[in-house]
């Protein structure tokens, strides 16, 4: 519980409210905001950074109701620092955060898939589904339609391996909201190569990164590499001899240049 003390005054700012609520550990700012009548705008006014710990600490399962909250550019940032792995997309743990947008309220999902790269989408599409046209099919009597769905009767899609359920409703959701996106994902997934649309979604991820400061990863690694102290050389540091100014009577000091 938090202490009383620390609950944000009504009477103050949405930013300074929430710079009161970065105080608090994770489970009492949790608390504090989803009982104060301005919810929204706080979460909205933490970095993503914070909402991203917040939840890690919280447990994502426990914290739905305050990723339901998130603007979708929050969103974006937590899954570009929560679901690569150096420069590879960790599909697994992409899959449970659209589990948990799901779950925080259709719209989330929706949110994500509006504002995420274009890029990730085909990708998600090319790991996970054989795609086929409906009419390079429609002649070749030994194809099998029924190990296949479809949404529009123009794209047969099935599962490469385990189905994913989550990604099965992305895809659909996707052709209800948007019918040029679901044509261009499935589309693209034809012959776009996985490793060119990988690439390209970590180009886009890499420089949202930047925007916020943070350093790629080769600079990362120079920036907190090992130093061996013994290959440090330090040049020795010598002071300025100090010199004394004195004034007498009402003789004005004053500093030299």
């Amino acid at each position: 519980m938090a202490d009383p003390e620390n609950v944000p005054s009504p009477k103050l700012s949405v930013s300074e409210q929430a710079a009161q609520l970065v105080q608090l550990d994770a489970k009492s700012r949790q608390e504090m905001i989803l009982a104060a009548a301005n919810s929204l705008d706080l979460v909205r006014a933490l970095s993503s950074e914070t909402l991203l710990y917040t939840i890690k600490e919280i447990g994502a399962n426990d914290a739905v109701d305050l990723l339901a909250l998130a603007a979708p550019e929050q969103v974006r940032d937590i899954l570009d620092l929560d679901c690569w792995r150096q420069d590879s997309l960790d599909d697994g743990r992409l899959i449970n955060w659209l589990l948990l947008l799901d779950e925080g309220g259709g719209s989330k999902l929706a949110e994500w898939f509006l504002h995420t790269d274009i890029e990730l989408l085909v990708l998600l599409v090319k790991r996970y589904f054989e795609v086929v046209r409906q009419v390079d099919i429609e002649d070749d009597r030994d194809f099998d339609q029924t190990e296949y769905f479809t949404f529009d009767d123009q794209y047969l899609l099935r599962f490469r391996g385990e189905p994913e359920p989550i990604l099965h409703v992305l895809i659909e959701r996707i052709r209800a909201l948007d019918y040029r996106m679901y044509l261009y994902v499935l589309e693209n997934s034809l012959f776009e190569l996985e490793s060119g649309l990988e690439e390209a979604a970590f180009r886009w991820r890499t420089a949202r990164l930047e925007d916020h400061g943070y350093p790629t990863y080769e600079e990362a690694q120079d920036l907190f590499r090992f130093v061996p102290p013994e290959s440090v050389h330090l040049q020795p540091y010598t002071r300025a001899a100090l010199q004394m100014h004195f004034a007498s009577g009402d003789e004005v000091v004053t500093p030299p240049d």
